[in-house]
């Protein structure tokens, strides 16, 4: 007969919780009954989730980026700009992966080394779609040579051409994934898919619809004509609208890839069942549960209202001590982790809980508006920012406040939108420089200094 030990110790617990090693971020969760809008308004039952990502070796090891380049005709004003990027973006991830060799490095060897440390393919799209390039490392693990061009002659030799077939770009793109890996996929683009098999959202959608939740996508937007909604359908987008965001933008996706170890993270949190007729559905308020890519320094906070603004205290007791679960692929092990946590009891809501709720409605009110401009929804949501009477929502009232002042400038609007994604996901990497976001993690600021901005 199996004996089990009466008294485990701390080691023997970790090893039954977590066989495969211990999860590599720490999770807490906290119940509180209050206002966490302020002043009386956004009364509910909350649960706040904080997830902090522990600081891990970098490595570019189950790792694969895929570039889709728009080389269509409307892209000759920005191509100058998109050549800038893909410079920087191969100089961010060299100086993270080999800090002290950098600054010595000529332009020749930081192909090389660029191709030999990381998984990369480049393909470029206008009427049709090919692949134009695969580092040495992406040809390596698929054992075949597909490219002798260093990196940088292919990206001084993109060049505008016609139409915009993006659906063939994203349909070639998927027949190049690679299992067990996670995949960023980036594209860079000016305006809206016009031929092919995908042009409406709904179609985009559906063609992305079954891909792994392990892969990424990141569009890049590229001067006025983009379609915001379209590119937000396919991930959190970001607007590059000038020449001086470039380095910290896109030093700071390398710096999620490299830094990166799980994917796919999601919350788990059960709903316990309540006798209550008509309760209103629990909504998030802050964040999501798809908490998504986890890297060095991130931190993240889910916010979940339970039922509307009713004060249930009873149901609340229920909940203290529930177990809930955070999922995540991690790259190192090829397996899924499950990191348990449970609800603690808390107190009257604190100011921070406040500023995250302001913060992430300010989002979503900043989304909006780029879909609807009409007068009736402007007057919708002035009349909600009168709500907003706590001191801490003062700023973001300024900030929603400024963009319905400047809701017919395009450039701004674009702007605007892609800070509110930033802000939405929570992920600091992203944001435009100025804006009310997390600090941006070491490896970013450490990505900056002595960076080399090529200027074509």
């Amino acid at each position: 007969m199996l004996k089990i030990p009466l008294k485990l110790s701390a080691a023997q617990i970790q090893q039954i919780l977590y066989p495969d090693g211990p999860p590599k971020v720490v999770v807490k969760s906290k119940l509180y009954s209050g206002c966490y809008g302020g002043n009386n308004t956004n009364v509910g039952d909350i649960i706040v989730t904080d997830v902090t990502c522990k600081n891990e070796p970098i490595s570019m090891e189950n790792k694969q980026i895929i570039f889709l380049i728009d080389e269509s005709g409307s892209m000759e004003d920005v191509m100058p700009a998109v050549r800038n990027s893909m410079l920087t973006m191969r100089n961010a991830f060299v100086r993270l992966l080999l800090p002290a060799d950098f600054p010595t490095m000529t332009e020749e060897m930081l192909d090389v080394r660029f191709s030999e440390l990381c998984t990369v393919s480049i393909i470029t799209f206008s009427a049709t779609a090919q692949c134009k390039w695969q580092s040495i490392k992406e040809q390596s693990i698929k054992e075949q040579n597909y490219s002798t061009s260093a990196y940088s002659e292919v990206i001084r030799n993109l060049a505008a051409d016609t139409t915009t077939n993006l659906g063939a770009a994203l349909e070639l793109a998927a027949t190049k994934f690679l299992p067990d890996n996670a995949t960023w996929v980036i594209i860079l683009t000016d305006g809206k898919a016009n031929v092919g098999d995908h042009t409406t959202h709904e179609s985009f959608r559906t063609l992305i619809r079954n891909w792994s939740s392990r892969i990424k996508i990141i569009p890049l937007g590229y001067g006025t004509e983009i379609d915001p909604e379209l590119l937000s359908t396919l991930g959190s987008m970001i607007y590059i609208d000038s020449e001086e965001i470039i380095a910290p933008t896109l030093a700071g996706i390398a710096a999620e890839i490299v830094t990166s170890y799980g994917v796919a993270a999601v919350l788990a949190i059960p709903r316990l069942s309540v006798e209550y007729e008509k309760l209103p559905e629990a909504r998030d308020v802050i964040g999501s549960v798809r908490v998504g890519t986890l890297f060095n320094d991130r931190s993240f906070t889910h916010g979940l209202v339970l039922h509307g603004t009713l004060l249930l205290p009873e149901v609340v007791q229920r909940y203290i001590g529930h177990g809930c679960c955070l999922t995540y692929y991690d790259l190192q092990r090829k397996t899924t982790v499950r990191c348990r946590f449970q609800i603690q009891g808390g107190n009257a809501v604190p100011d921070e809980v406040c500023e995250k709720y302001f913060a992430a409605s300010t989002a979503r009110i900043l989304l909006g508006l780029q879909k609807n401009r009409d007068l009736s929804y402007l007057d919708l949501i002035r009349r909600k920012l009168e709500d907003w009477q706590h001191p801490i929502a003062n700023a973001y009232k300024a900030d929603v406040e400024h963009v319905i002042a400047n809701i017919t400038d395009q450039r701004h609007m674009l702007a605007v939108h892609s800070m509110a994604s930033a802000m939405s996901s929570q992920n600091a990497n992203y944001a435009a420089p100025g804006t009310q976001t997390p600090t941006v993690n070491r490896a970013v600021r450490d990505a900056l200094n002595d960076f080399l901005l090529y200027s074509q």
